[in-house]
């Protein structure tokens, strides 16, 4: 699909997990919620990659409880577990470097999302 190298799907997942952040007194629910929102949102997209694409990125359709081979339980643990990661080290780390590097990071991530639409709108004329 896309040129690049990167999955739209995580980027969202991560913003969404990064929303969590007030709930950081409690691991617990950061997990929870993690495991919910991610398995919810990998559901929802290899549905409607399969229904307006016609293609199938991944399958777990022979996994421990999964949904329509959409997501399984695994997958959904594994997004729990890096629900913890981003709110516990990559966050704090992003918060620590946006500090340190704000003006250079400003240019160098408007450079990446001009890189990312361009690389879009090329993959959705194919």
């Amino acid at each position: 699909m896309f040129c690049g190298p990167w999955l739209p799907i995580y980027g969202v997942g991560s913003l969404l997990i990064s929303l969590f952040s007030k709930y950081q007194k409690f691991p617990l629910v950061i997990f929870s919620l993690s495991f919910i929102v991610s398995a919810f949102l990998e559901g929802l997209s290899g549905f409607l990659l399969l229904k307006i694409f016609k293609i199938r990125l991944w399958d777990y359709t022979n996994r421990f409880f999964n949904i329509g081979g959409f997501v399984c339980f695994l997958s959904a643990f594994i997004f729990g577990l890096g629900g913890l990661l981003i709110t516990y080290i990559i966050n704090p780390l992003i918060k620590k470097l946006t500090l340190k590097f704000n003006n250079e990071l400003k240019y160098i991530l408007s450079f990446l999302s001009l890189i990312f639409t361009l690389d879009l709108i090329a993959s959705l004329n194919k």
